[in-house]
């Protein structure tokens, strides 16, 4: 495994930005590492269950939506299609381009 916080010392010729950068960093590099251990066992689990691969929009974004009333999105432009695990589409919604509506747990229950 990589390290995600190789050992850095401090010189005379740094920076303050480089400070800073090796000061933050150093508040927050406990957890990036318990995040790469745990972003690291989950792929190793992972890694030999085959994924189910469904047809997915490939490109979804709002540019791309059309709302057509109150419980009506349609998505349209479909020329990015792919065969992907059903993930592959969900992760715009989260943290990605389709943030303007907030997603349930029983809507992320759908992806999982």
């Amino acid at each position: 495994m990589r390290e995600v916080h190789p050992p850095i010392g401090f010189g005379d010729d740094f920076d303050q930005l480089v400070l800073t950068l090796v000061r933050d960093w150093s508040v927050v590099a406990h957890l990036l590492s318990a995040l790469q251990r745990h972003t690291t066992a989950l792929g190793e689990s992972l890694r030999d269950r085959p994924a189910q691969q469904v047809l997915c929009h490939g490109d979804p974004h709002l540019g791309n939506l059309l709302h057509e009333g109150a419980d009506v999105v349609s998505l349209v432009d479909w020329d990015d299609v792919v065969l992907a695990p059903r993930e592959r589409d969900f992760m715009f919604l989260r943290g990605g381009v389709l943030t303007a509506w907030p997603v349930t747990a029983a809507q992320e229950a759908w992806f999982i």
